[in-house]
């Protein structure tokens, strides 16, 4: 190796201590295996400065060999081809499949509820007790989800102010259709419960009138 070039590589060096790195890299007899045994992080390129100390080796010494370390990167066509697939999966919205049936179906039809609270009044948990421990909920096959994204119908619960009266709102959130409604008071213990037996009536109601047609 020329003068000029072992002075490029010490001043290269000495510039940066990271470029120690690039400098072991650059031995073709080990080249191969040290691609095999490093990991995906840190088979990339050495960076700006390793790409100059690399650059200014091959200058020196014409020769071509340590260009040959710089397309070496693994990591990076991997990182490409999963970025577009996260956004993908962020960009999936959930099957409205009840947003274009009409209400008395789409109330027939809706499995997974949500408790939306609009009130500090009221405890959505209670609520989901309430319902849970009530055989014809599950009789009439309904559900309740911790997610507003998966849910058929959600149960939008607000409180009139100064007064013992709530109001639960049956919302289908495709369209933001407002199904149906139900109303119950405080008074004279908790709402919960109240609120419970309003909305199991209100879907009773809905769903009882296909068999008593048949019926008739």
């Amino acid at each position: 190796m020329s003068k000029a070039a072992l002075l490029l590589l010490a001043l290269t060096i000495s510039a940066s201590p990271g470029l120690a790195q690039a400098a072991v890299l650059y031995q073709p007899q080990a080249a191969n295996q040290r691609r095999k045994e490093a990991p995906a992080a840190t088979q990339c390129r050495p960076g700006v400065a390793g790409v100059l100390f690399l650059g200014g080796l091959a200058y020196a010494t014409k020769s071509t060999a340590p260009l040959r370390l710089l397309p070496t990167c693994q990591g990076e066509p991997q990182e490409v081809r999963r970025k577009p697939q996260m956004l993908e999966v962020r960009k999936q919205t959930p099957e409205r499949r009840l947003a274009k049936l009409p209400a008395a179906e789409a109330l027939r039809e809706a499995r997974l509820l949500y408790i939306r609270p609009r009130s500090s009044w009221f405890n959505s948990e209670k609520l989901e007790r309430e319902l849970l421990k009530r055989k014809e909920f599950g009789e009439m096959g309904l559900e309740i989800t911790r997610s507003a994204n998966f849910a058929d119908l959600i149960l939008e619960i607000t409180r009139k102010r100064f007064t013992t009266r709530f109001t639960c709102s049956i919302i289908e959130p495709g369209s933001e259709r407002v199904l149906a409604g139900t109303t119950a008071s405080s008074l004279g213990g908790e709402i919960e419960p109240h609120l419970a037996d309003a909305i199991l009536k209100q879907f009773k109601a809905v769903r009882a009138k296909p068999a008593a047609e048949e019926k008739k």
